[in-house]
Formats: C-alpha cells, sequence, structure tokens
C-alpha cells in the first residue's frame, strides 16, 4: 500500500519491512506518531 500513495508513513514500532519501503519513519505509536506526523506534513 505504501508504494501506492503519494508519500509512505509508518509507525516507528511498525515492522522493519513497513520502514523499509516507507518515505518517513515517524514516532511510536506511544509517542503519539500519527499526530507528530500529520503535524510534519502540515496535514493538522
Amino acid at each position: 500500500m505504501l508504494e501506492y500513495v503519494g508519500l509512505g508513513i509508518a509507525m516507528g514500532n511498525g515492522g522493519e519491512r513497513l520502514k523499509q519501503g516507507a518515505d518517513f519513519i515517524t514516532k511510536k505509536a506511544s509517542e503519539d506518531g500519527i499526530a507528530y506526523a500529520l503535524k510534519k506534513f502540515g496535514i493538522i
């Protein structure tokens, strides 16, 4: 799925294979990684 979107973002605690295919690796879920990525890319 990461290959078909314009920007692939993986969670920091995601699997290694997933992270290898990502354009950006955000923080872990326990560190509010979703909010961090959304803010970094100006979505919120």
